[in-house]
């Protein structure tokens, strides 16, 4: 479809392009009977406001980094495609959660992306086939299949983290992490951390295994607690790999008020490479936010019959280890 003018939406309602553009600058004495017949034909006639062509994203933390930087190359991507995007955050909240993916029916979305969603929340019937994307380790739907799932190489991540301590001199690991489930089948950085530790013969000592659940989303004041408990309970640990790094910069922060020395004493990884582990130069696992929308990205097109000739589909993405001074 060719760009709207005031020019040429003048020349199809067959009022003058002043009127129009008055309407749009919202100038001038024009009755709201002619600001609605031109409100009414842009809305027609333009890709944005056409739900063939808007998609839903329901993001459950737009504070995390990683997702942030996932949605902003996205939605610029696909307004160059002509794809309007209505985007949903839920802090967390199953109410919240089940709420976005309802609206975004109504709406009437051509496909809805869910990125680190936590819940099954929407049955398979609700969603009159409008397909789900992922990028979380939960299905949210409760009765049905996702459409696709996009994600990184999180296990390698894993086994990158795990093994930077342990040739470091770690043999006491602690795991940091907030996951709804947490078991080697679903969570592929709790299985990268258990296979590695069995890989090189270390003791896997449940107490060093933390997880703060749903219970908060504050990971930073989480991970302090998480250590201030090991401290407490006079549990023995040299190495800690901590699932985000807000939850590594909690962890740090906590070690220092104990005076305990980092690396010396402990050694700390965190995940995500955010601008965090650079400001406090946290040994970190960089994914590549930029390659995971570009693959959500391929999906929405390829669903959309649209053309993705200019794009590789790299699933998973790749992941890196990127040093700071904490291991």
């Amino acid at each position: 479809m060719a760009k709207l003018t005031a020019k040429k939406i003048a020349e199809e309602l067959n009022i003058s392009p002043s009127t129009v553009s008055k309407v749009l600058n919202n100038k001038g004495n024009i009755s709201e009977k002619t600001k609605q017949i031109v409100f009414d034909y842009i809305e027609n006639n333009t890709p944005l406001f056409n739900h063939s062509m808007t998609v839903g994203v329901v993001v459950n933390n737009l504070n995390i980094e990683v997702y942030a930087q996932i949605i902003s190359n996205l939605q610029k991507s696909l307004l160059k495609n002509n794809i309007n995007v209505i985007l949903m955050t839920t802090n967390y909240s199953y109410d919240e959660e089940r709420s976005s993916f309802l609206s975004l029916i109504k709406n009437q979305v051509k496909c809805i992306i869910a990125i680190g969603t936590r819940y099954s929340s929407i049955y398979k019937d609700e969603l009159h086939e409008i397909p789900i994307i992922t990028m979380t380790h939960t299905n949210p739907i409760i009765d049905g299949e996702i459409y696709e799932s996009i994600h990184s190489e999180e296990y390698i991540g894993s086994l990158l983290a795990c093994e930077e301590l342990i040739t470091k001199g770690c043999k006491r690991i602690a795991f940091f992490t907030n996951a709804v489930i947490l078991d080697e089948e679903n969570n592929d950085r709790y299985r990268g951390y258990i296979d590695t530790l069995n890989k090189y013969n270390l003791l896997i000592d449940r107490n060093l295994i933390i997880n703060s659940g749903t219970f908060s989303n504050n990971s930073i004041e989480d991970a302090r607690m998480m250590v201030d408990y090991l401290l407490a309970k006079n549990i023995q640990f040299d190495g800690l790999f901590a699932t985000s790094d807000r939850r590594a910069l909690g962890a740090l922060l906590s070690l220092q008020e104990h005076q305990i020395k980092c690396p010396e004493e402990v050694k700390v990884i965190g995940y995500d490479a955010s601008s965090l582990s650079v400001s406090f130069h946290i040994t970190s696992i960089s994914q590549d936010g930029i390659t995971i929308s570009n693959n959500i990205l391929y999906v929405i097109l390829k669903l959309l019959n649209l053309n993705t000739e200019y794009l590789d589909f790299k699933n998973p993405s790749p992941v890196f280890l990127i040093r700071g001074k904490t291991t």
